[in-house]
């Protein structure tokens, strides 16, 4: 490692070569005892562990040079429940860790039977009955029980890959646990779902209860022999009732999203008897990672190792961008461009005047800052460039420009703002309002309604989706640098730009500005 060419913005190319290189010794050492499928999910497990507990690690290294030397140490390191060795690609479980493990499969198994009583007694479906599965989707933002059937008519109208046309949708969540409406059913776990609405008989209950027990004697045993054996215990567990559900035939679909695809349980991939499909649904366009220019990152391209261990058998993607990057990573799924796809209510709407015909209208998609205290490390991006002194630059770089022309400029959140965001921001936004300077949308109102409204440009941080989805209504739409750090490696749509710096900003402005005056003369 090139210790002296280390700094903070191509921290990542290092710790992800790294941990790569982690990955490929834990391939190496366990390829013989296990699947391709269990080896891909145990390094998984590792990561979703690991990540941000040597992010940690390296933050607290006052020499940004040294961060990584503990990566070259011959010795286990503590990350959460797991000892790694980096050096030699090994692991151990630690004791909470392991008692955790063998909790929570009992209990799964102890849950499946009980929703299958459930089901026995109380249970309306036949066994011939298809069911698509969707992991959460944090609908809890958008709707409410009132409201919930807003979220029928977004399926109906095909916002959403592969659930217009499914015969019973079960979603997870624990908000609405137990709600069902039309076709829709929540659960915090749909697949007991399924166990609970199906009309079992006796043979199947003691089918399923004896192979469990038998199955779990088996397991327990062996897993005191082998550290990967214990590791992935729960995920065979899991694996074996979904092996059951699969011998009647009972699910087409298991829908995961990007936020979910370091954690892709192994029962998606490597279940017996396989009769479904799995598909992973991209809510969004930014899970690259930030290319910055050669004179600040050298080497300056990366990306996060979960994203090589993505094992679908369908991505439901934005744009051809997004495809060739995802075969650019090695996927050989199926890959569908089926336009965005966004987590939203889409009848959200606001006051119908809330945008002046006779202004020029921008509208700015901010990135909130989060507090240093509740940063994972100080080489993230969301610390280097979603700074909070970045993020009120993009404010204040467009309230400059529109100072004495006829010219309003409104901001909505990407998502509601918590005890984790900065203070300091939320006061300055809060300032710009009192002032009359900006105008504030509330995170909830559906994006569809305002790129429907009399908006005439859209500014958004890099590189937030909304950009994307802009250019696909046919709005000029740009991400903008504040601070000339970045290079564009994204395609560029029609009507879509990279704004690097504020003379590169206004320059434009004063372009879209002539444009709307002529307009309106």
């Amino acid at each position: 490692m090139k210790q002296d060419k280390i700094n903070k913005y191509n921290f990542y190319y290092y710790i992800n070569a790294e941990i790569e290189k982690f990955l490929q010794h834990v391939s190496l050492n366990y390829s013989a005892r296990l699947t391709k499928s269990e080896i891909n999910r145990i390094c998984q497990i590792i990561v979703n562990f690991s990540y941000h507990s040597l992010l940690k690690i390296s933050a607290k290294i006052e020499n940004i040079q040294d961060s990584l030397n503990f990566c070259e140490i011959d010795e286990y390191i503590q990350v959460d429940n797991l000892k790694i060795n980096i050096n030699k690609g090994v692991f151990k479980l630690n004791l909470k860790y392991r008692i955790e493990i063998v909790f929570y499969s009992i209990t799964y198994c102890f849950y499946a039977l009980k929703n299958m009583i459930k089901g026995f007694l109380f249970g309306y479906k036949e066994k011939k009955t298809k069911h698509t599965i969707v992991s959460d989707l944090a609908i809890h933002q958008y709707y409410s029980n009132e409201n919930i059937k807003e979220l029928k008519n977004a399926i109906d109208a095909d916002r959403f890959p592969l659930l217009k046309e499914a015969d019973y949708i079960l979603l997870k969540s624990k908000v609405f646990h137990n709600l069902k409406f039309d076709n829709l059913s929540f659960y915090w776990n749909p697949i007991f779902g399924i166990f609970s609405e199906i009309k079992w008989n006796v043979l199947d209950l003691i089918y399923l209860s004896f192979s469990l027990f038998f199955f779990l004697l088996k397991e327990l045993f062996f897993i005191f022999f082998s550290e990967s054996r214990f590791l992935l215990l729960e995920d065979r567990v899991k694996q074996q009732i979904v092996s059951f559900l699969t011998k009647f035939d009972l699910i087409e679909y298991f829908i995961i999203t990007n936020s979910e695809c370091i954690s892709q349980e192994l029962y998606l991939s490597n279940t017996p008897n396989k009769n479904f499909k799995t598909a992973l649904v991209w809510y969004s366009t930014n899970s690259k990672l930030f290319k910055y220019k050669k004179k600040y990152a050298d080497p300056n391209e990366t990306s996060f190792p979960w994203l090589k261990l993505i094992n679908v058998d369908l991505h439901f993607i934005w744009n051809l961008d997004q495809k060739n990057w995802l075969v650019d990573l090695g996927s050989q799924s199926e890959l569908k461009i089926f336009g965005p796809i966004l987590l939203e209510n889409p009848y959200k709407k606001a006051d119908s005047n809330i945008f002046n015909e006779e202004y020029f209208n921008i509208i700015i998609f901010d990135v909130t800052p989060v507090s240093p205290k509740f940063h994972a490390t100080f080489f993230s991006h969301s610390y280097i460039f979603y700074s909070l002194e970045n993020t009120i630059k993009i404010i204040n770089d467009t309230l400059d420009w529109a100072k004495n022309k006829k010219a309003k400029v409104y901001m909505k959140n990407k998502r509601e703002t918590t005890e984790i965001h900065s203070r300091e921001y939320a006061e300055f936004i809060e300032k710009c309002i009192a002032q009359r300077q900006l105008h504030h949308i509330n995170y909830d109102i559906s994006i569809d309604f305002i790129l429907d409204s009399k908006v005439d440009f859209v500014l958004c941080s890099p590189f937030t989706s909304v950009s994307n989805f802009a250019a696909y209504h046919q709005k000029k739409s740009a991400y903008y640098d504040p601070v000339s750090v970045l290079e564009c490696n994204f395609v560029l749509e029609n009507n879509q730009f990279f704004l690097s710096g504020k003379s590169e900003l206004h320059d434009l402005l004063d372009k879209q500005y002539l444009e709307f005056l002529k307009k309106e003369f």
